[in-house]
């Protein structure tokens, strides 16, 4: 269901230049305050409303059709900050430069070591200025070259890119403000299959910043009802990496949410019989009807945790009709109109309630920075 690909190597763009085939970038930075952010660039995001359905009919854009850009900012384990737009140009060189609207990102390998640059330029709903700013990360390469997760063979590659890395932040939209010095986490995804299409009924993926290492669990519940696929590894700060052998889930307090995801309250990995990683997801930062993310109370065997992340899919319920008018709320850019309630979710969390308003008092033409909604 998932291969570990070469950190050193880009994603084949013929793996996803197909309808429903995805490629996405993810970064993330944080401390052990609860503070942090979330950037992820991708071509074909499989959450953006009406993708996977048209994937579905027979009627799905390119990949590259439909490239997208989310930013997320946590301050003490709270969103304080939101924005997921489509992009009306994007490019990427085939390697480690890219260009969304006015975002541009470099990732830059040398002699081990990888250093991801972001400079920030993305417009939101309701403001006059852009979310500006800066994400700094640098560490030493994954080295997954010749590894094996055990999944089995599959047409989608997940990439752990660099070790424990150094990440620095600062980011400014308006009267907001917002700076990080503390842990950073790189990987990416790829696939030519659409994520509804790979045989996973729920996802989950957990990733935990030791001291001298980064620790990542995969657990996948296959559609044929077999038994739940444990795998991890350890990255460390050198690059090394250490694939975890007879892994096992303990999962207590079993649970669905609003929208009728399935969830869990605490999470137990074993490696042998060992403690290995445990998760209580007490802090959930993102409640859809077919995502669910958390900053969860990680605790190891072998140090400190200095940050955690963790995220729960079940990919048949992406898009579903039911739920689509929900997810455009949360989504800017070109395409069909803007949901009248963007204002809410989009922008920094202090001042939405004020947007929401002003767009609703000046009617649906206003003008809002950039764009006429």
């Amino acid at each position: 269901m998932i291969e570990l690909a070469n950190a050193t190597q880009p994603p084949q763009q013929s793996h996803w230049q197909r309808p429903g085939g995805f490629c996405w970038w993810y970064a993330e930075a944080g401390d052990d305050a609860g503070n942090g952010i979330v950037l992820i660039w991708a071509f074909g995001l499989p959450f953006l409303p009406g993708h996977a359905s048209a994937v579905r009919r027979g009627e799905g854009p390119l990949p590259t059709d439909r490239p997208s850009l989310n930013v997320v900012v946590y301050r003490a384990g709270q969103p304080v900050f939101y924005v997921l737009r489509e992009v009306s140009e994007a490019t990427w060189d085939g390697e480690g430069r890219w260009r969304f609207d006015d975002t541009q990102i470099e990732s830059v390998q040398e002699n081990g070591k990888l250093a991801l640059r972001v400079a920030l330029d993305v417009p939101v709903v309701g403001e006059a200025q852009p979310l500006t700013g800066s994400l700094v990360l640098a560490g030493r390469v994954a080295q997954t070259a010749g590894h094996a997760l055990g999944f089995g063979a599959s047409p989608h590659q997940w990439t752990p890119q660099m070790g424990p890395s150094f990440a620095s932040a600062a980011v400014q939209c308006g009267d907001f403000r917002w700076r990080l010095a503390g842990r950073g986490y790189h990987d990416r995804n790829a696939s030519p299959l659409p994520l509804h299409d790979l045989h996973i009924q729920t996802w989950l993926w957990a990733r935990a910043a030791l001291p001298d290492r980064d620790r990542i669990v995969y657990a996948l519940w296959p559609k044929d009802g077999a038994p739940v696929q444990v795998h991890g590894l350890d990255v460390h700060a050198d690059g090394r990496v250490a694939i975890a052998s007879e892994l096992e889930l303990e999962a207590e307090g079993a649970t669905t949410t609003r929208f009728g995801m399935p969830t869990w309250r605490q999470l137990t990995v074993r490696c042998a019989g060992a403690a290995w990683l445990d998760l209580r997801l007490a802090r959930r930062v993102d409640d859809g009807p077919f995502y669910l993310r958390y900053l969860p109370d990680a605790t190891t065997p072998d140090g400190a945790v200095a940050a955690a992340s963790a995220e729960i899919i079940v990919p048949d319920r992406i898009d579903l009709n039911r739920h689509r008018p929900f997810v455009r709320m949360r989504v800017s850019g070109p395409g069909p109109r803007a949901s009248a309630w963007l204002p809410l979710f989009e922008g920094a969390a202090q001042t939405r309630v004020r947007r929401l308003w002003r767009r609703w008092l000046l009617g649906r033409t206003a003008t809002f920075g950039a764009h006429t909604l």
